[in-house]
Protein backbone atom coordinates (compact mmCIF):
# COMPACT_ATOMS: atom_id res chain seq x y z
CA UNK A 1 0.00 0.00 0.00
CA UNK A 2 2.82 2.39 0.88
CA UNK A 3 4.50 1.72 -2.47
CA UNK A 4 1.26 2.43 -4.33
CA UNK A 5 0.92 5.77 -2.54
CA UNK A 6 4.52 6.67 -3.36
CA UNK A 7 4.01 5.88 -7.06
CA UNK A 8 0.79 7.90 -7.11
CA UNK A 9 2.57 10.89 -5.53
CA UNK A 10 5.38 10.67 -8.07
CA UNK A 11 2.89 10.59 -10.96
CA UNK A 12 0.96 13.56 -9.58
CA UNK A 13 4.21 15.47 -9.06
CA UNK A 14 5.24 14.81 -12.67
CA UNK A 15 1.87 15.95 -13.97
CA UNK A 16 1.97 19.17 -11.91
CA UNK A 17 5.59 19.80 -12.94
CA UNK A 18 4.83 19.61 -16.65
CA UNK A 19 1.28 21.04 -16.61
CA UNK A 20 0.61 24.32 -18.42
CA UNK A 21 4.01 24.41 -20.09
CA UNK A 22 2.56 25.62 -23.40
CA UNK A 23 0.79 28.89 -24.06
CA UNK A 24 -0.81 30.92 -26.80
CA UNK A 25 -0.95 34.73 -26.62
CA UNK A 26 -3.11 37.09 -28.67
CA UNK A 27 -1.99 40.73 -28.78
CA UNK A 28 -3.01 44.09 -30.16
CA UNK A 29 -1.39 47.50 -29.82
CA UNK A 30 0.35 50.37 -31.57
CA UNK A 31 3.54 50.65 -33.64
CA UNK A 32 5.10 54.06 -34.30
CA UNK A 33 7.80 53.64 -36.97
CA UNK A 34 10.79 55.98 -36.99
CA UNK A 35 10.30 56.35 -40.76
CA UNK A 36 7.76 58.55 -42.58
CA UNK A 37 4.93 56.10 -41.90
CA UNK A 38 2.19 57.09 -39.50
CA UNK A 39 1.60 55.18 -36.24
CA UNK A 40 -0.75 52.27 -36.78
CA UNK A 41 -2.40 49.32 -35.09
CA UNK A 42 -0.37 46.11 -34.93
CA UNK A 43 -1.75 42.74 -33.88
CA UNK A 44 -0.06 39.43 -33.32
CA UNK A 45 0.00 35.90 -32.02
CA UNK A 46 2.68 34.00 -30.10
CA UNK A 47 3.12 30.32 -29.31
CA UNK A 48 5.21 29.75 -26.20
CA UNK A 49 6.85 27.02 -24.14
CA UNK A 50 8.04 27.35 -20.54
CA UNK A 51 11.54 25.90 -20.16
CA UNK A 52 11.28 26.71 -16.44
CA UNK A 53 8.60 28.55 -14.43
CA UNK A 54 10.53 31.76 -15.18
CA UNK A 55 12.02 31.29 -18.67
CA UNK A 56 9.84 31.11 -21.76
CA UNK A 57 10.61 30.70 -25.46
CA UNK A 58 8.16 32.03 -28.06
CA UNK A 59 7.52 31.90 -31.78
CA UNK A 60 5.83 35.17 -32.71
CA UNK A 61 4.14 36.73 -35.74
CA UNK A 62 2.70 40.26 -36.03
CA UNK A 63 0.63 42.13 -38.62
CA UNK A 64 0.66 45.89 -39.32
CA UNK A 65 -1.27 47.69 -42.07
CA UNK A 66 -1.39 51.43 -42.63
CA UNK A 67 -2.16 53.94 -45.40
CA UNK A 68 -0.17 57.16 -45.81
CA UNK A 69 0.53 59.95 -48.27
CA UNK A 70 4.31 60.28 -48.35
CA UNK A 71 7.33 60.27 -50.68
CA UNK A 72 8.55 57.07 -52.32
CA UNK A 73 11.33 56.39 -54.81
CA UNK A 74 10.09 55.90 -58.37
CA UNK A 75 12.37 54.76 -61.19
CA UNK A 76 12.05 55.85 -64.80
CA UNK A 77 12.09 52.52 -66.63
CA UNK A 78 13.51 53.82 -69.92
CA UNK A 79 16.23 55.83 -68.13
CA UNK A 80 17.33 53.45 -65.34
CA UNK A 81 19.72 55.89 -63.73
CA UNK A 82 17.02 58.37 -62.76
CA UNK A 83 15.27 57.92 -59.41
CA UNK A 84 12.90 60.50 -57.99
CA UNK A 85 11.16 60.88 -54.63
CA UNK A 86 7.57 61.40 -55.68
CA UNK A 87 4.61 62.14 -53.42
CA UNK A 88 2.56 58.92 -53.41
CA UNK A 89 -0.34 57.13 -51.81
CA UNK A 90 1.29 54.25 -49.92
CA UNK A 91 -0.50 51.30 -48.34
CA UNK A 92 1.99 49.36 -46.19
CA UNK A 93 1.63 45.80 -44.90
CA UNK A 94 4.38 44.70 -42.48
CA UNK A 95 4.69 41.12 -41.18
CA UNK A 96 7.56 40.44 -38.74
CA UNK A 97 8.42 36.92 -37.52
CA UNK A 98 10.69 36.30 -34.52
CA UNK A 99 11.99 33.72 -32.07
CA UNK A 100 11.84 35.22 -28.58
CA UNK A 101 13.10 34.59 -25.08
CA UNK A 102 11.21 36.03 -22.11
CA UNK A 103 12.00 36.12 -18.39
CA UNK A 104 8.98 36.14 -16.04
CA UNK A 105 9.84 37.52 -12.60
CA UNK A 106 6.97 36.68 -10.25
CA UNK A 107 6.90 39.29 -7.47
CA UNK A 108 3.59 38.05 -6.10
CA UNK A 109 1.18 35.28 -6.98
CA UNK A 110 -0.57 37.51 -9.51
CA UNK A 111 1.82 40.32 -10.52
CA UNK A 112 4.63 39.16 -12.84
CA UNK A 113 7.05 41.66 -14.48
CA UNK A 114 8.48 40.40 -17.79
CA UNK A 115 11.64 41.19 -19.78
CA UNK A 116 12.39 39.81 -23.21
CA UNK A 117 13.77 40.08 -26.70
CA UNK A 118 13.77 38.32 -30.04
CA UNK A 119 15.42 37.93 -33.44
CA UNK A 120 13.90 37.12 -36.80
CA UNK A 121 12.92 38.42 -40.22
CA UNK A 122 10.50 41.03 -41.47
CA UNK A 123 8.50 41.34 -44.69
CA UNK A 124 7.07 44.63 -45.99
CA UNK A 125 4.75 45.03 -48.97
CA UNK A 126 3.82 48.50 -50.18
CA UNK A 127 1.12 49.34 -52.69
CA UNK A 128 2.34 52.65 -54.16
CA UNK A 129 0.47 55.02 -56.43
CA UNK A 130 2.01 58.35 -57.46
CA UNK A 131 -0.34 61.25 -56.78
CA UNK A 132 1.01 63.15 -59.82
CA UNK A 133 -0.60 61.62 -62.95
CA UNK A 134 2.52 62.46 -65.01
CA UNK A 135 4.44 59.70 -63.25
CA UNK A 136 1.87 56.90 -63.26
CA UNK A 137 2.90 55.24 -66.52
CA UNK A 138 6.52 56.24 -66.98
CA UNK A 139 7.79 55.28 -63.53
CA UNK A 140 7.82 52.08 -61.47
CA UNK A 141 8.18 51.70 -57.71
CA UNK A 142 10.12 49.37 -55.42
CA UNK A 143 7.37 47.90 -53.25
CA UNK A 144 8.60 44.62 -51.67
CA UNK A 145 11.11 44.55 -48.84
CA UNK A 146 12.57 41.94 -46.51
CA UNK A 147 15.33 41.85 -43.92
CA UNK A 148 16.43 41.66 -40.30
CA UNK A 149 13.93 42.09 -37.47
CA UNK A 150 14.66 42.31 -33.74
CA UNK A 151 12.87 43.59 -30.67
CA UNK A 152 13.23 44.09 -26.92
CA UNK A 153 10.48 44.73 -24.37
CA UNK A 154 9.47 45.04 -20.77
CA UNK A 155 6.07 44.89 -19.15
CA UNK A 156 4.03 42.74 -16.81
CA UNK A 157 1.53 39.92 -16.63
CA UNK A 158 -1.44 39.81 -14.30
CA UNK A 159 -2.55 36.27 -13.45
CA UNK A 160 -6.32 35.82 -13.48
CA UNK A 161 -6.12 32.07 -12.79
CA UNK A 162 -3.61 29.26 -13.44
CA UNK A 163 -4.53 29.24 -17.14
CA UNK A 164 -5.17 32.91 -18.00
CA UNK A 165 -2.86 35.93 -17.81
CA UNK A 166 -3.39 39.51 -18.94
CA UNK A 167 -0.33 41.06 -20.63
CA UNK A 168 0.89 44.63 -21.07
CA UNK A 169 4.29 45.60 -22.48
CA UNK A 170 6.28 48.42 -24.07
CA UNK A 171 8.72 47.44 -26.82
CA UNK A 172 11.27 48.74 -29.28
CA UNK A 173 11.55 47.06 -32.68
CA UNK A 174 14.58 47.36 -34.96
CA UNK A 175 13.78 46.33 -38.52
CA UNK A 176 15.71 47.59 -41.55
CA UNK A 177 14.46 46.06 -44.78
CA UNK A 178 15.82 45.99 -48.33
CA UNK A 179 13.95 45.90 -51.61
CA UNK A 180 15.12 45.72 -55.21
CA UNK A 181 13.69 46.47 -58.64
CA UNK A 182 14.76 44.58 -61.75
CA UNK A 183 15.83 47.00 -64.51
CA UNK A 184 16.67 44.26 -67.00
CA UNK A 185 19.08 44.36 -68.77
CA UNK A 186 20.63 47.03 -66.53
CA UNK A 187 20.58 44.98 -63.29
CA UNK A 188 18.86 45.72 -59.99
CA UNK A 189 18.28 48.95 -58.09
CA UNK A 190 18.11 48.57 -54.30
CA UNK A 191 16.23 50.62 -51.76
CA UNK A 192 15.91 50.47 -47.98
CA UNK A 193 12.89 50.94 -45.74
CA UNK A 194 13.05 51.32 -41.97
CA UNK A 195 10.25 49.83 -39.84
CA UNK A 196 12.06 50.42 -36.53
CA UNK A 197 10.08 52.11 -33.80
CA UNK A 198 8.55 52.06 -30.35
CA UNK A 199 5.24 50.38 -29.62
CA UNK A 200 3.05 48.86 -26.94
CA UNK A 201 0.95 45.71 -26.70
CA UNK A 202 -2.03 44.53 -24.69
CA UNK A 203 -2.86 40.85 -24.77
CA UNK A 204 -4.18 37.73 -23.15
CA UNK A 205 -2.23 34.51 -22.60
CA UNK A 206 -3.78 31.07 -22.29
CA UNK A 207 -1.63 28.30 -20.75
CA UNK A 208 -2.27 24.63 -21.42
Amino acid sequence: MFRVLMVALMVLSSISLFANQYNITLRTGMLSPDSDLEPGIIGGISLGYYLTPSIEVQLSMDYYRQSNVTHRKHIQTDTPYERLDILSDVESTFIPLSLNLQYNMALTERFIPVFGGGLGVGFLRESVEATDPAFERDYASIDSYQGFNSLVWTGFKYRLNPNLNLLSKVLYRYSELTGSYDLEPFGFVENRQDMSGIGFNLGIEYRF
